[in-house]
């Protein structure tokens, strides 16, 4: 959707409230997995405060694009920009390859690889 992607990881206590768990990796694990994989310019934490934003005034990206999965996440940051009277582009990817990479997959096969060593 562009050529600079910045990334805003998840804090633990946003996944614990909105998934009922406790995530596999610590925030920090997942930031420093994304930032070594890659695949983003740049990543950081998202707000302790869920909905402050910060990222996208400090960025101020031309397009802003939600996971598959992350519908009401989208639809604050929309009523949250018109608010701010801000006007930038939003949209929903598709999710990639889920028969591989569901995140439910994922963890499942690295808690049975962790209980085999």
């Amino acid at each position: 959707m562009g050529d600079f992607l910045i990334a805003s990881v998840a804090r633990d206590a946003f996944v614990l409230k909105t998934k009922g768990g406790k995530p596999v990796h610590s925030e920090q694990e997942r930031l420093r997995h994304l930032l070594h994989i890659g695949l983003v310019d740049e990543a950081s934490l998202s707000d302790p405060v869920p909905g402050a934003y910060s990222i996208v005034l400090r960025s101020k990206p031309d397009i802003v694009c939600f996971g598959h999965d992350q519908v009401a996440l989208r639809e604050n940051l929309t009523s949250w920009l018109r608010n701010q009277d801000l006007h930038l582009q939003t949209c929903t990817l598709k999710a990639y390859r889920p028969e591989k990479y569901k995140s439910s997959k994922l963890n499942r096969k690295e808690k049975g690889a962790v209980r085999s060593e």
